[in-house]
């Protein structure tokens, strides 16, 4: 059997009214995400993720959706995304790995105009849209990167 490696992520939807917490690092806006590591939940990758990523504390809810790609040079990816409530911290870049350049919140209206990478654009808007799924899967070789 061929050896699968598939490379796991968390991340989290924060909302405050009717804005989304977006973080940017050296390529694009996006959510919140980071890898998973050993012995941790995906929830508490999650959870520590929001915090290195934009210094709130959350607490994780219920899943969002599943983003599932891959592209040939890239290898393949599982992200799973949680909603998510701030429960302490405060607002800023406290990534370890100096990867986020910028946080903040944006109006529900802009998402696709800051999020164009399609496996986190398309279940956005579908969210927003009010439409969504829990599993969404692109292949990258196939299909554009971004919308």
């Amino acid at each position: 059997m061929e050896n699968c490696n598939v490379k796991l992520a968390a991340g989290v939807i924060i909302q405050k009214q009717d804005k989304l917490l977006i973080v940017r690092d050296r390529k694009r806006w996006g959510l919140p995400k980071g890898g998973h590591e050993l012995g941790e939940t995906l929830k508490e990758t999650a959870r520590r993720e929001a915090k290195e990523e934009t210094g709130l504390e959350v607490s994780v809810k219920d899943l969002a959706f599943i983003t599932e790609f891959h592209k040939e040079d890239w290898g393949h990816y599982l992200q799973l995304y949680f909603y998510a409530e701030v429960v302490g911290g405060a607002l800023r870049v406290d990534d370890p790995d100096g990867d986020i350049l910028e946080v903040q919140y944006i109006s529900s209206n802009e998402i696709l105009s800051y999020i164009s990478f399609r496996p986190i654009a398309v279940p956005l808007s579908f969210i927003k849209a009010k439409e969504s799924r829990s599993h969404y899967i692109f292949n990258l070789d196939q299909e554009p990167l971004e919308l």
